[in-house]
């Protein structure tokens, strides 16, 4: 299980991110590779929730009022059968639990967020809209003003990966860059200061872009996006903070082993080739990696993730999507099932730092 807290101020759109993420995800499609399964109850919740949003007749769905948790399972189809493979525990909560004292004592979010894998950080891309325009000021700006209730529940955080996911991406699309609402981001002396500490500890760190409509179909007007009538919804890459999920995970995963297992390997020479050698079968002399059990893969799995977090990966987009191809048909049981869909996560992730480079704060 892997948990994931999303954290986001109230009408930072995380109700529709949800809901268009389960859209895009509850049908496996050949571009992504995988579809993700839920409850029959839930199924039918974020089906109307996204019912309303496609509607130009309705409203926008509500905020959300409490806390839930939705438990997702990572599924891959293959010939005539469904392989479930992983699950994600996805909490959600009102976005006033950030901003106000919580009516509910029950639940804390800094506790929740000490117990995740990883952190999603929905920031409002309107907000940033306004602060690329001039219209909000920059220490002041709505926008800089979430993050002073965001970031010190992040700094608490121990080796966590850290996504910030913008939503509302289409307002900023074909008139401001990544690397443009990225700076606005820097201009928060916090913020750039969280991200230097990513950066000394390399841990990984990203910036997301979103839309869980796509351009045109809403236009904005006063503050306010009007639904344009006939228009169809396109989510854009909602997809892909989930497949980040697992990628910098394991990577985060293996770059935190003990400072005595650390030294006890890096005295090993060439320690990571030995490794790639006992997984094929080709060494013994080197033994497992002691990560998490949620980590401990198929050998064909591990060297595939492996490969990829060192950038010791050298196929192009177009062969990985072949190999994820060829693996969907030769799959035969739970590990040529999981060896595709890391294949997945992989062109979901390549496919976003070639789009959009600046997207890697750790490493740019």
């Amino acid at each position: 299980m892997y948990n994931i807290l999303v954290l986001g101020a109230s009408g930072s759109g995380k109700t529709c991110f949800l809901a268009s993420m389960y859209e895009k995800l509850s049908v496996q499609r050949p571009d992504i590779g995988f579809f993700v399964r839920i409850g029959e109850r839930e199924r039918i919740i974020l089906a109307s929730k996204y019912r309303e949003m496609e509607d130009p007749s309705k409203a926008w769905p509500p905020s959300t009022k409490d806390v839930k948790e939705w438990r997702f399972t990572c599924c891959v189809r293959a010939g005539e059968r469904n392989y479930p493979l992983l699950d994600f525990a996805y909490l959600d909560y009102a976005g006033q639990q950030l901003t106000q004292e919580s009516e509910n004592p029950a639940f804390s979010v800094d506790d929740v967020a000490t117990k995740a894998d990883a952190i999603l950080i929905l920031l409002d891309g309107l907000k940033i809209l306004r602060r690329l325009e001039g219209i909000s000021d920059t220490l002041s700006s709505p926008l800089h003003n979430d993050l002073r209730y965001i970031l010190p529940i992040i700094q608490n955080l121990e080796g966590t990966p850290l996504h910030f996911v913008i939503t509302k991406w289409d307002l900023l699309e074909g008139k401001y860059t990544l690397r443009e609402a990225r700076e606005v981001l820097f201009e928060d002396e916090r913020f750039a200061a969280l991200v230097e500490q990513q950066r000394t500890r390399k841990n990984p760190t990203r910036l997301i872009p979103v839309s869980a409509v796509g351009k045109g179909f809403a236009t904005l007007v006063d503050d306010s996006m009007k639904k344009n009538p006939n228009a169809i919804p396109k989510p854009f890459q909602v997809e892909v903070p989930i497949a980040c999920v697992l990628i910098d995970g394991f990577e985060m995963a293996q770059r935190s082993l003990s400072a005595r297992q650390r030294e006890s390997l890096l005295k090993k020479k060439g320690f990571w080739q030995q490794f790639f050698q006992k997984i094929t079968g080709a060494s013994e002399s080197v033994p497992p990696l002691p990560l998490p059990p949620q980590y401990q893969l198929a050998q064909s799995v591990l060297k595939a993730l492996l490969s990829f977090v060192h950038k010791e990966l050298t196929s192009s987009l177009e062969k990985l999507e072949r190999e994820r191809e060829d693996a969907i048909k030769s799959v035969q049981d739970e590990n040529g099932a999981m060896r595709s869909l890391v294949l997945s996560y992989q062109i979901l992730t390549w496919k976003l730092e070639k789009d959009f480079p600046e997207s890697n704060l750790h490493r740019v």
